[in-house]
């Protein structure tokens, strides 16, 4: 599942996931602006990669426990989507088996 996306077709639902809970969780805005300001250029990483490093590094690093819920991307039809929820299920299985 390697797939980088470039331009301006290039998902976004990690950088805007991550854009939202830095409105929630200021440690979590804290982490992310450090990661951004070293790399700025993660968004054009694999989208594995974003999940990683926008989402589940500064979760982890501010201590935050967190349920997010998203609603409906199943029922989208483009590739990214599907991509993202197939990293999603993978992700959550991976974390649950360590």
């Amino acid at each position: 599942m390697l797939v980088r996306f470039r331009g301006p077709k290039r998902p976004t639902f990690f950088p805007t996931l991550a854009f939202q809970l830095t409105h929630k969780y200021s440690d979590f805005r804290s982490h992310l602006i450090s990661l951004l300001r070293s790399n700025p250029d993660v968004v054009d990483e694999l989208l594995y990669n974003q999940m990683e490093r926008l989402i589940v590094e500064p979760l982890q690093s501010a201590d935050i426990s967190a349920v997010i819920l998203i609603d409906a991307l199943d029922e989208c039809s483009d590739e990214p989507s599907s991509i993202i929820c197939d990293l999603l299920r993978v992700g959550t299985a991976c974390r649950a088996n360590s």
